[in-house]
């Protein structure tokens, strides 16, 4: 047990080193003006399905109840940048667990009313969809933290403002939200708040994509086959799979775009197991790679 504790000490603290850095990293690409987005095809009811897995394990941590409301009206699937977006609803979500110590966090998703629009005889998307429609789709997450002043709101957006005691600050950078929004405004959309002190706070976003109500296995889309690892003897053998729960932290590392990460904990599954040593290889020359998408497709198949 006394390990065991030690082990999860070390990893909260790689994965803290870890959001510090990528906070950082993506701070100087904005202001470098280097942060480009890389849309691609959003099969959008399991890209959300997972944004509320995650954070409904965060809030189970700290006793808190997590509500996901979302519009039946909802496309299927929207033409968009998977990981910037995920990043940005994943801020917000938790900076809403992180400041609330009882009650609730809320995340709504709908349709904003009247703004599904056809594409314009000008467009020129490299959306996959044929002949896509534009929808706007209102993003909200509520809680009933701790809230701001309106002098916090006016800086709260600045980089390295954080609120809240020193506790609370020195889990992170400040950057989140100045971060998010302009992730936000990258995608054509305002980021927005409002807060009371000692109530809790609300921020949202609007922002229109190209979309289908076609699901994912109904078109093919433009992302690269599935690459193999360089073969070697124990890549015609049957994978040998860890138990679920390692699963399933692997599969939270791959949706949060960990690739360090990912490499790592394929390497403690050698050392857990030296049967697991074909699937870490795997997962190590995808990390390597960067193949996210690769990634993900290999450990679904497991879940």
């Amino acid at each position: 047990p006394k390990q065991s504790k030690g082990l999860d000490i070390i990893h909260k603290s790689g994965d803290h080193l870890l959001n510090l850095i990528n906070d950082i990293l993506d701070h100087a690409k904005i202001e470098a003006g280097k942060l480009e987005l890389l849309p691609s095809n959003i099969g959008l009811p399991n890209f959300l399905r997972d944004i509320v897995d995650m954070m409904t394990l965060q809030a189970k941590e700290k006793k808190l109840n997590f509500q996901y409301l979302a519009e039946s009206s909802l496309p299927l699937s929207i033409y968009a940048d998977q990981k910037r977006l995920r990043q940005t609803l994943l801020n917000l979500l938790s900076n809403a667990v992180k400041f609330t110590d009882s009650g609730q966090v809320t995340l709504r998703v709908s349709v904003v009313p009247d703004s599904s629009l056809p594409a314009p005889e000008s467009d020129s998307s490299t959306s996959p969809f044929p002949s896509p429609a534009y929808t706007t789709i209102h993003f909200a997450v509520q809680d009933s933290g701790i809230g701001m002043s309106s002098e916090q709101l006016i800086q709260i957006f600045n980089p390295f403002e954080q609120v809240g005691n020193k506790r609370r600050q020195s889990a992170g950078t400040g950057l989140g939200l100045n971060i998010t929004k302009q992730l936000v405004e990258k995608m054509g959309g305002d980021l927005k708040v409002k807060s009371k002190l000692g109530v809790g706070s609300t921020f949202w976003f609007e922002a229109t994509f190209p979309c289908s109500e076609q699901s994912d296995d109904q078109f093919e889309t433009v992302s690269q086959p599935l690459e193999s690892p360089q073969p070697d003897d124990s890549a015609d053998s049957a994978l040998i799979v860890p138990p679920q729960e390692e699963i399933e932290v692997l599969y939270e590392l791959a949706m949060l775009g960990s690739m360090k990460k990912i490499k790592e904990r394929a390497s403690y599954l050698e050392e857990l197991d030296s049967q697991y040593a074909p699937l870490a290889k795997q997962l190590r020359d995808f990390a390597e790679g960067f193949q996210e998408k690769e990634i993900v497709t290999l450990i679904e198949r497991y879940l």
